[in-house]
């Protein structure tokens, strides 16, 4: 039987959810502290401080997807919400329902996500859609396209100069002589990198959306990134894409070893 866990204190809403999982068929399983690595399929609290994310004063109530901690979109449940709220917001959660406009006692708060990708490069824009889709209830829809362009220049560089060790200047020679599909597709079936994998950490608040990329190569060099004062970058293959994205992005860092890349926009 599916569960869904909470920690509550409020008598009321715990009233509400019991006879909600009793009306579907779940499992309610009380917890008593943080953090909980079960499976189920919400987890439900009132405690803000245990949950460790970022709600307003007022939020009533926090709801979390898939597990506490990693792959979690934080949604707020007004005081007046009913059982066909809590059906509304797992057929939102699990199966791309939408809430926007429509139910006026949810509303998102913040999302959470660890997500990987292969070397696939014809997929990458789609990716980027998926884990900023949760971005629009906060900026302007040119602001999300921006945000989208530079994660698709990181992950591109991530998969060709991380995963798949193709220098820039490889690169460049490739392509100036119009063989680069041809490396990348050498590089996809070598097994020193067909198998390695991009992690992408993506928070998503009210003030800000926060990115970490990880690719499992050897990294660079750092200090021999462009600056954000240095438009010659345009100009060039090697550098432009982390160019771009300095100028979209408020904070674009990099660890040490250089496979790492640190992504801040904020809004408003």
């Amino acid at each position: 039987m599916k569960r869904i866990a909470y920690l509550l204190q409020d008598k009321e809403i715990e009233t509400v959810l019991l006879k909600f999982c009793k009306d579907e068929n779940l499992t309610p399983v009380a917890v008593e502290k943080l953090p909980y690595k079960e499976s189920v399929l919400l987890f439900i609290s009132d405690d803000h401080a245990a949950l460790d994310a970022e709600f307003s004063p007022d939020a009533r109530l926090c709801l979390i997807a898939d597990s506490v901690r990693a792959g979690s979109r934080y949604c707020t449940l007004n005081r007046n919400f009913t059982e066909t709220s809590l059906k509304q917001l797992m057929d939102e959660l699990f199966h791309g329902g939408r809430l926007w406009n429509m139910v006026k006692d949810i509303n998102f708060t913040c999302s959470v996500k660890e997500v990987v990708i292969g070397n696939n490069l014809s997929e990458v824009d789609r990716f980027v859609c998926l884990i900023t889709e949760d971005i629009l209830h906060f900026c302007d829809y040119s602001t999300l396209e921006k945000i989208r362009v530079g994660l698709s220049e990181m992950i591109t560089n991530a998969i060709e100069h991380g995963n798949l060790n193709i220098s820039s200047e490889e690169k460049h020679e490739a392509t100036e002589a119009g063989v680069f599909r041809d490396l990348v597709k050498a590089r996809l079936a070598d097994e020193r990198y067909k198998n390695r994998l991009v992690r992408c950490r993506v928070g998503v608040f009210a003030d800000r959306a926060d990115f970490i990329i990880s690719d499992e190569g050897g990294g660079f060099d750092t200090s021999e990134l462009p600056t954000p004062d240095d438009s010659e970058c345009l100009l060039n293959l090697h550098g432009r894409g982390i160019y771009i994205t300095q100028a979209y992005f408020d904070k674009v860092t990099y660890d040490a070893k250089g496979s790492t890349v640190y992504l801040v926009k904020r809004f408003g």
